[in-house]
């Protein structure tokens, strides 16, 4: 079965409400070379903040990923309901708290006493909320990790046709390379054994025909690029066969990317015919764009 492949760059956003509190989540990813979490929560969900970016972590492979939390609570002031017995118990202990600080002044006013009750009440309110905050955390956790996930894989897909059209026109880079050795090695053998043949003609040199032969061998052997060629081939079949697969592939398609530059420097040391050099820079051109295309893939 093939998996999706993802691009590191993403955003996503979820939220949850219930009973006059909302939380909503927003996720960014950037690119990253490894795996960098910040999350930014509210001192009400503080103590998430460990679970939170453990579930961020074994979601995300790569990338550098942002939460941002934020908790909406609406007013609740004109629904609030009055409680004789705690409104009577308020009412007693600011009056004491009045008379220690000022014994010969007013009684309390019913304003303050109002006050400090809705005060205590959005307290106790607040507290009994804390649970319910969690719940709403990690739902809207989930719905913008769902959406952030969304958006890289249609990046991904984005991507895979740039990495194929990539991989052919390496290909063909290739092919063109393979044309022009076949031709420039026997061309490049005929020019050795005919100023090696003049010498002899010329006594400047005596040499054994085998050992001619070794020797010129040997020489169009430097210029020979048939092994880079096949190794190079080799990676980008094993390239495509990872972007094919899907799923967490970004390191393996990134080695694979330095294996085939690496193979392309080879190539452009050893020939010597300005055509292929010229051909063997444009395939090293593009093995660099898949190698910047690919530092996008998670």
């Amino acid at each position: 079965m093939t998996d999706s492949l993802r691009s590191m760059t993403g955003y996503g956003s979820g939220s949850r409400s219930s009973d006059g509190l909302e939380v909503a989540c927003e996720l960014r990813c950037v690119n990253h070379r490894y795996l960098k979490v910040s999350a930014h929560l509210p001192d009400g969900l503080a103590g998430l903040q460990g679970s939170v970016e453990r579930k961020l972590r074994d979601t995300i492979e790569r990338g550098s990923l942002s939460l941002t939390v934020q908790v909406t609570r609406e007013n609740r002031e004109l629904e609030m309901p009055l409680d004789d017995r705690r409104l009577s118990a308020c009412h007693k202990r600011l009056q004491e708290l009045w008379e220690g600080i000022n014994p010969e002044g007013d009684a309390v006013q019913l304003a303050d006493v109002l006050q400090a009750y809705a005060l205590s009440e959005e307290n106790n309110g607040r507290k009994e909320d804390a649970e319910k905050l969690d719940e709403l955390l990690i739902a809207a956790l989930d719905e913008a990790l769902d959406s952030l996930r969304l958006m890289q894989v249609r990046e991904g897909d984005h991507l895979r046709a740039e990495l194929y059209r990539l991989c052919e026109k390496i290909e063909n880079c290739l092919s063109m390379v393979q044309e022009g050795q076949g031709n420039a090695l026997t061309q490049l053998t005929e020019r050795y054994l005919s100023r090696i043949n003049a010498l002899i003609a010329n006594g400047e040199i005596s040499v054994d025909s085998r050992e001619l032969a070794r020797e010129v061998a040997v020489l169009t052997e430097k210029t020979d690029v048939t092994e880079e060629m096949e190794r190079l081939n080799g990676h980008l079949a094993q390239y495509r066969e990872a972007v094919d697969s899907g799923g967490r592939v970004g390191r393996r398609l990134e080695f694979l990317t330095q294996e085939m530059l690496r193979e392309a420097n080879t190539m452009a040391a050893k020939v010597n015919r300005l055509e292929i050099a010229s051909v063997v820079v444009d395939c090293k051109v593009e093995i660099d764009r898949l190698r910047e295309q690919t530092q996008n893939i998670e």
